[in-house]
């Protein structure tokens, strides 16, 4: 894994003042500089950005006579700490760049690019870098006044401030982060550089697909439906560069939301696709969402080891490490099955079936939205309501169905929320509340039946692991057996019986 790198980055606006900054921080602590440097960058990419849709920038930077490239993983999620390049090394001047990074991604990722990658945009760079030392913990605070152009003349400057922390623990960089928090005309970005440039350059934020908006109540069923399943399937799609080279678990869990709600839309809007291909799309979305479950379920674990350490601190740290080679062992095969299952082939017959669905004449099929969303949604209400009741005497079985309705049914909110307004906003946050809770007893659970496989696995685990393994196996079917209570008393308090009653009561009622 790639080990992270602490750096924090500050927007600066007209109202910034370098004095003011260096006041406050004087007054905290000791600041010494600063040094003062320029250096040239440029991005590339292809026409169709092919590696920002792989969750990858690649930077040409010469500093001080000196020309080094960068390969660098962009994370979906903002807030995830960026990381040490995958690449990074000198590269003269007398070799082609392009056709470079063209070989390295190929050889290194297995990603295959459609054409050379170009030069997207370029930055001037003086940059002003201060060491600074707050009760013992050193920081480098960095502050660039950027000039960007890009191939077309578009030009932009602004300025950044950066906070750079290569070896110091989180939590000791965030006192610096909130001291500079208070500095007037900085703000907090998530944000890398590259992104803020295209912003700042009119070139935008790289999407993957884009939300469809909600079903207007006057517009067509067949139309509305046939819109909202194109629009995730491209959402779905647009992760799947990232999906194969595997970099950021992101990619799997956003392209499996996805699939998803392709899913819940295919079946709360049946009647608008034809049943044949209806059923054929169905099947093939249903292999492929499973394979990225398997994944997505280790990387959810494997995640949650830190917590299963902490609550556990008698283990040794030996077989912590132990337990997290081997979910890596498993995670690496359920990628490469995930890999083989999004081949050519495999995508080529979810796109037939999915042409298939969307272009068939369903004739007689006139219903505006706004006439059926209240049956639809009712109908959903019933099948939740149904998987409430079967709680009373269920376990982690009937908890984890009760949570797939939940899910279903806010996801057909959200198909639908124009036509039933702020109510649908209310009632859609109530189920989001009431799934998370819901999921956090399905990770406990198979939290369980994971170590249970783990300790099948070769060779034989040690004793501290196999005592660990022990542990989670046990409080798993503490939590399995207790599952339906656990889901009777969430559902309990955040209203779902109530918001089940009210959907499912007629329009007039409400």
């Amino acid at each position: 894994m790639i080990a992270p790198r602490v750096a924090t980055r500050f927007a600066c606006d007209e109202d910034f003042v370098v004095a003011d900054l260096l006041e406050r921080l004087q007054a905290a602590g000791a600041v010494h500089g600063p040094v003062e440097a320029r250096a040239d960058e440029l991005y590339l990419d292809t026409r169709t950005d092919e590696l920002a849709a792989a969750g990858l920038s690649v930077r040409c930077r010469e500093h001080v006579g000196v020309r080094t490239v960068e390969l660098v993983v962009v994370p979906i999620d903002a807030a995830v700490p960026p990381t040490a390049p995958l690449l990074e090394r000198a590269f003269p001047r007398t070799d082609e760049l392009g056709d470079s990074v063209r070989g390295w991604v190929a050889d290194r990722l297995g990603l295959m690019l459609s054409e050379v990658p170009r030069e997207v945009l370029s930055l001037t760079i003086v940059r002003r870098r201060w060491a600074y030392v707050m009760n013992e913990v050193g920081v480098e605070i960095v502050i660039d006044e950027i000039a960007a152009t890009e191939p077309h003349g578009r030009r932009a400057r602004f300025t950044d401030l950066t906070v750079e922390a290569p070896d110091v623990a989180p939590g000791d960089v965030r006192r610096v982060v909130t001291l500079l928090g208070r500095v007037r005309g900085l703000e907090l970005v998530r944000r890398s550089l590259f992104e803020r440039t295209r912003v700042a350059l009119g070139l935008g934020e790289f999407r993957y697909g884009s939300k469809p908006a909600p079903l207007e109540p006057d517009e067509l069923l067949v139309d509305g439906a046939r819109r909202v399943v194109a629009a995730w399937w491209a959402n779905a799609v647009a992760h799947i560069p990232g999906v194969r080279i595997g970099l950021d678990s992101e990619h799997v869990h956003k392209m499996r939301v996805a699939l998803r709600r392709v899913r819940t839309a295919l079946r709360l809007f049946e009647h608008a696709f034809d049943p044949a291909a209806l059923t054929v799309l169905r099947d093939r979305l249903r292999t492929m969402g499973r394979l990225l479950g398997v994944a997505r379920d280790l990387d959810v674990q494997r995640a949650a080891l830190g917590g299963w350490r902490a609550w556990l601190p008698a283990v040794d740290d030996a077989a912590w490490h132990d337990l997290r080679e081997r979910i890596d062992r498993r995670r690496h095969t359920a990628r490469a099955v995930v890999v083989v299952g999004l081949d050519a082939e495999a995508l080529r017959e979810v796109h037939s079936a999915l042409e298939r669905c969307l272009a068939a004449d369903v004739r007689g099929l006139r219903h505006t939205v706004g006439a059926v969303a209240d049956g639809l949604l009712a109908k959903r209400a019933a099948r939740c309501a149904r998987a409430l009741e079967k709680t009373t005497d269920g376990g982690a079985r009937e908890a984890h169905a009760l949570r797939i309705e939940v899910k279903n049914l806010r996801y057909s909110l959200d198909f639908l929320s124009e036509a039933l307004g702020s109510q649908g906003q209310d009632l859609a946050e109530r189920l989001s509340a009431l799934q998370e809770d819901l999921g956090a007893v399905q990770d406990d659970v198979q939290a369980g039946e994971l170590a249970e496989q783990l300790a099948a696995m070769a060779p034989y685990p040690s004793s501290a692991t196999a005592f660990a393994l022990g542990l989670m196996v046990g409080y798993a079917r503490a939590r399995g057996d207790s599952a339906g209570f656990a889901a009777q008393q969430a559902a309990a308090a955040h209203g779902l019986v109530e918001a089940l009653a009210q959907l499912e009561a007629p329009p007039r009622t409400r």
